[in-house]
This record gives structure tokens, sequence and C-alpha cells, in this order.
């Protein structure tokens, strides 16, 4: 008796692992293809700042966007921007945002650029299920402080789901989402974007 009861719970155990398994599984990543047509998105390629390939993407902010600073315990309101840039994604979903703008009255910094040509570094972005069903974007960059001139490293994640009524196009929402950056410094992203132009479809793996 106490061997079956053994068996039972040993069986009980692997059906969990299995099925622990199968979750991760079935979580595998994102599926990126181009619209019209549901052609595979090509690698993207960086050759120096120079980005090429993949499935072209371009994003505007609805209003205005917030990053809100933590500094050695002091919280403030760092910089409020319009913002839009261009991304160019593989079929995973990864790949780097360029041509990227930030303005207005209230906004203090610009994307980090080589002092030599004054071209915008590219930030890298990577696709990924953030749960079950839903969609994101991890996303590094990388803001000059007009006021300090200091460069703030940031890393949010970002949901994005599709455009209600606006096939294979998307809605990307931060809400205080945080920003992981330098020691001293940290943040949260507040903002609404939403994809123009040709399309994608996002399908899980």
């Amino acid at each position: 008796m106490r061997y079956a009861r053994k068996l039972a719970l040993l069986a009980t155990m692997v059906a969990a692992v299995l099925a622990m398994t199968a979750a991760s599984a079935s979580a595998q990543g994102l599926n990126i293809t181009q619209e019209p047509g549901g052609a595979p998105c090509p690698a993207v390629s960086q050759v120096g700042h120079t980005i090429s390939g993949g499935c072209v993407v371009h994003a505007v902010s609805v209003g205005t966007i917030t990053l809100r600073a933590h500094v050695f315990g002091f919280e403030s309101v760092d910089s409020v921007c319009t913002n839009e840039f261009t991304a160019r994604l593989n079929a995973a979903g990864s790949g780097f945002l360029t041509a990227q703008n930030l303005a207005g009255a209230g906004c203090t910094r610009r994307p980090c650029a080589e002092e030599a040509t004054g071209t915008r570094l590219p930030w890298a972005g990577t696709g990924r299920e953030t749960g079950p069903g839903t969609e994101g974007i991890t996303v590094n960059f990388c803001l000059w402080g007009l006021t300090n001139e200091t460069a703030t490293n940031c890393e949010v994640t970002v949901p994005f789901s599709e455009t209600a009524g606006v096939n294979h196009n998307y809605t990307f929402v931060a809400n205080d989402t945080p920003c992981h950056g330098v020691a001293g410094f940290r943040g949260e992203l507040t903002g609404t974007w939403r994809t123009e132009g040709t399309g994608i479809e996002v399908n899980h793996v």
C-alpha cells in the first residue's frame, strides 16, 4: 500500500512537471509576419549604427509620454515629450528602434548619439510573451539629459495589443512601467503609442 502511494505521488509529480513544461513550451515567443501577404519578417542586420532588414514598423505616441525619475530618493517629473520611432523587427519580434524623435516644451531629453557624427544610437528591442496570450517588447534605450548633460540607460517592458478596429496595427501602453537604469536612478515610463502605416501580424509560437 505504501509503495502504491509512492507510485501515485511520483505520477502526480511527473504530471505536474510535464504540465509546467508544456506551459513554458507554449510560451516560447512570438511569430511576426508582414501584412498584407503574411511573409515572415526577415532577419535584422546591424553594421555600425546602420540597421537594415526586418519588418518596418512606425509608431507615434498618443499625446505625450512621461519619464518620472527617482534619483537617490528624490522624485521628480524628469521629462514630458511627444515621441515617434521606426522599428525593424525579425520574425521573433526582436530588432532595433531607430529614427527616434523626442519633442515638446517639457522634453528635457534626447536620444543618445555618437559624438563624432551626431548619429542617433539604435535602441535594442526584444519581443516576448509577457503572460498567457499577451505580448510585450523589452526595449533598452539611452537618453541624453539636456540640462545635466548626462546619459541615462533604461530597460522597460511595454505590453501591446492589436488596436481595436484596426487590423494589423498595434497599441503599446506603459503605465508607470519601471525603468531600470544606471546606479542611483530609478524611473517610471508612462505613455501610449500606436503603430501607423503598413501593418504586421503578431502570433504566438
